[in-house]
């Protein structure tokens, strides 16, 4: 965005919404890459980044949250070690190893979630995890900050070595100490240390009671600390060992800094991307704890916002306002912010606010304002869905009273300073905000200055919402193309404001009924109301007449939207009842020619002995109607049908009054195998449609044709196994698939199947789908 923007963004409160932003931040360097963030004009990135906020705030919803565990920012710890040549301390390595293992656990993420998150997929593809190094710094690096006993064989025995000869010093001491020998020498039995050596502590005037070396003496000169030369040499040869110790460590922390030095840029190119998904999870989870939508962008220049609402309003009535400890339920902190709607299309570029103060004015601009950066800044915004944003290039804010001490600067010339700026800069690709055009002069002069600006503001097309006070701004609304009055709205009865904003419906200051409620004189009020009336001019009953016949007209056409949506809604009853009786009629006349051909058939057959031409003419007879059968609507319908006809297609059975799912089809000898209810059935094409005929289509497989309800006898599982033993080919069982009595065809033990004869053609069925049957009758109505 252009730099001329920069006092629309500081009077808009941006940085504060930043500041909220930054709380849903993991990482440190997220939280200070939003504290920079400037809104952009580019168009492709502002879609990007609004999708790509959707896709993670659609995997919150979902409970399936972004796994950034603990990311430090490690560069400049990497950067400075590296270039002075210094290791890097354990706390540091951890702190590497965590990170990249968050780049392991977002990399594994983003790739388990690809087909639904694809763009948080593309933004984590290159996160390059280095295993190896997480590995050996969990293997070298204790979770106490130390490097581990078994980092390598070598500091393992030196640390082996060292606890012996701790051990070995301790019991000579304790054995000293413990002596009777020394019992009055000693000050007392605490063995203490001295520069990194054991010492006892003995009285001065007993110190050569013991051989040994004086390291030191208390304060008062009465303590003498002694080394005795009983463990001199041990404690020589544990130094020792301490120092070849601090040398293993030292190695072992300068292969690991090795390690990760050798592959900086690919842990800079790790944090930048780690810090560009959490920037994108902390706008999404924004979006989710304030219900917000993702704007349309659009490059047409149109403005429409649906219920929107001031974000950072919401924010401080949801901490302030709630009655426990935790926040305010998003929900009810939207009820008691007033939302605002407001339609900027390509025909409107100029909105006129006017209205009392207090009434929300001010608070419209500043939502409009701050959406827009939200929107430009690849945020979602708190609006309900189908609002549109389009970009702007530049963005002006002139509200608030900004007089300047330090410049001798009134309100009036430091509104007309910024108003300067936006004349100097403003174009089409521009959004101007102005606040109390025109205050702070005489009312005349003020109106005149105020109808200039906008007017030259309008005709640069620049897009402008004004508030002010001055009645003559309306009248300059109504008459200009492409301008548009609105006013916050005032309940009259109780006299306060709703903060309503109501486009096309000029307002008023509504000081004399304001000033009648909060108990001025009545005399004083009836004589202001006289003055008003007589100074009445031709202009204000213009407003007065338009505003009758625009409230007359959108009444007009409210009306004849209601008839247009009943008319349309009977439009399409009347489409759907036609196309009903249609499939009923072409059902009938596919009916009737079904019973024509077989009449034909058999009178062709009768006649294939008759003596010539009789024979020949039953013959063509016989072609003739079955073209006229083949011409009807559903004929020629099931003829695209079975031309279209696929596996996996999903097919109305009629045999099986159901659904199926087609396997495979023999054009040749045009049949289908279908699977229904697990079961396969080989079918021929003229039992098979589309749909069933002037049926609502059914999505599950249902049997519903059943000649008669059969009484079905649970057996006991003994009795079901013998069954299955003694079956024998043409035995009558019961398919529960088929909801029929079938005869058995043949029988297949090894694969647990049995193929029966159902609707003329061999059907195959698993064990666990037949029965017996319940009695003789049922085994009658199979033959």
């Amino acid at each position: 965005m252009d730099k001329s923007s920069k006092h629309a963004v500081r009077v808009l409160e941006y940085d504060s919404l930043l500041k909220l932003l930054k709380s849903y931040a993991k990482t440190s360097a997220a939280k200070e890459q939003i504290s920079d963030l400037l809104p952009t004009a580019n168009i492709v990135l502002i879609k990007k980044q609004i999708s790509e906020t959707s896709e993670l705030k659609d995997l919150i919803l979902s409970g399936n949250h972004l796994p950034l565990g603990s990311v430090e920012n490690i560069l400049p710890i990497i950067t400075n070690h590296a270039l002075s040549g210094a290791s890097l301390e354990p706390d540091q390595l951890l702190s590497v190893a965590s990170t990249l293992q968050t780049v392991n656990d977002i990399r594994t993420y983003s790739h388990g979630n690809r087909d639904i998150a694809p763009l948080l997929w593309l933004s984590a593809i290159d996160l390059a995890p280095q295993p190896e190094i997480i590995s050996e710094i969990y293997r070298c690096i204790d979770s106490d900050k130390t490097v581990k006993d078994a980092a390598t064989k070598k500091l393992l025995l030196l640390r082996r070595s060292k606890t012996k000869l701790r051990t070995t010093i301790n019991r000579k001491l304790n054995s000293l100490i413990n002596s009777s020998e020394l019992k009055s020498a000693l000050e007392n039995k605490t063995i203490t240390s001295r520069n990194g050596r054991p010492v006892i502590a003995m009285k001065s005037n007993f110190r050569n009671a013991v051989r040994g070396s004086l390291l030191d003496k208390s304060n008062s000169g009465f303590t003498s600390f002694i080394e005795p030369h009983v463990i001199t040499e041990t404690v020589n040869e544990l130094e020792s060992v301490r120092y070849e110790e601090r040398k293993e460590v030292a190695r072992i922390l300068r292969e690991l800094s090795v390690s990760i030095f050798a592959v900086k840029e690919s842990l800079i190119e790790n944090i930048r991307i780690l810090t560009y998904i959490d920037i994108t999870n902390a706008k999404a989870q924004f979006s989710y704890d304030y219900q917000m939508t993702a704007p349309e962008i659009n490059d047409s220049g149109r403005l429409i916002l649906f219920e929107a609402r001031h974000p950072l309003l919401m924010h401080f009535i949801r901490d302030n306002f709630s009655e426990n400890i935790s926040p305010m339920p998003i929900e009810k902190v939207k009820s008691k912010v007033v939302s605002l709607s407001i339609k900027f299309d390509n025909k409107l570029n100029l909105i006129i606010i006017t209205g009392p103060n207090t009434g929300g004015k001010t608070v419209a601009l500043k939502t409009l304002g701050l959406l827009t950066l939200m929107a430009q800044s690849g945020m979602h915004i708190p609006a309900s869905a189908g609002t549109t944003m389009p970009i702007f290039k530049k963005i002006f804010a002139d509200i608030g009273d900004e007089q300047s001490i330090e410049q001798s600067l009134s309100t009036f010339s430091s509104h007309l300073n910024n108003i300067a700026r936006v004349i100097n800069n403003a174009d089409s690709d521009t959004l101007v905000l102005l606040d109390e055009l025109g205050s702070g002069t005489d009312p005349a002069e003020g109106a005149a200055l105020a109808t200039s600006i906008l007017n030259f503001l309008h005709s640069s097309g620049t897009k402008v919402i004004a508030t002010t006070h001055l009645g003559s701004l309306k009248t300059f609304a109504y008459s200009t193309s492409g301008a548009e009055n609105a006013s916050m709205e005032f309940d009259e009865k109780t006299l306060k404001p709703t903060y309503k904003l109501l486009v096309g419906q000029p307002g008023s200051s509504n000081a004399l009924a304001i000033a009648r409620r909060l108990g001025l004189k009545e005399e004083i009020i009836k004589h202001a109301e006289k003055l008003i009336s007589g100074k009445e001019n031709d202009n204000s009953k213009l407003i007065n007449k338009v505003q009758q016949l625009r409230v007359i007209a959108e009444r007009g056409i409210k009306e004849s939207q209601k008839l247009s949506s009943k008319l349309k809604r009977e439009i399409e009853e009347i489409k759907k009842e036609r196309k009903k009786i249609t499939e009923v009629v072409n059902a009938e006349v596919e009916s009737i020619f079904k019973d024509v051909k077989s009449v034909v058939n058999e009178f062709s057959k009768a006649a294939v002995n008759a003596p010539p031409p009789w024979n020949k003419r039953a013959e063509e007879f016989k072609k003739r109607i079955n073209e006229l059968a083949d011409g009807t609507p559903l004929a020629r319908q099931r003829e695209r049908f079975i031309k279209n006809l696929s596996s996996g297609k999903s097919v109305f059975v009629q045999s099986l009054n159901c659904y199926a799912i087609v396997k495979t089809i023999n054009h040749g000898k045009k049949t289908v195998v279908v699977e229904s209810d697990g079961v396969n059935f080989k079918i021929s094409f003229n039992k098979i449609l589309e749909r069933p005929f002037s049926q609502p289509v059914k999505k599950k497989v249902k049997k519903e044709i059943k000649p008669e309800k059969k009484k079905i006898i649970k057996h006991h599982p003994a009795k079901v196994k013998n069954f299955i033993k003694n079956l024998k080919e043409g035995d009558a069982v019961y398919s529960t698939a088929l909801s029929s009595v079938v005869i058995v065809d043949t029988i297949n033990h090894e694969k647990k199947k049995l193929v029966v004869k159902f609707g003329g053609f061999p059907t195959e069925l698993p064990f666990y789908k037949v029965s017996p049957v319940a009695t003789k009758k049922d085994k009658d109505l199979a033959e």
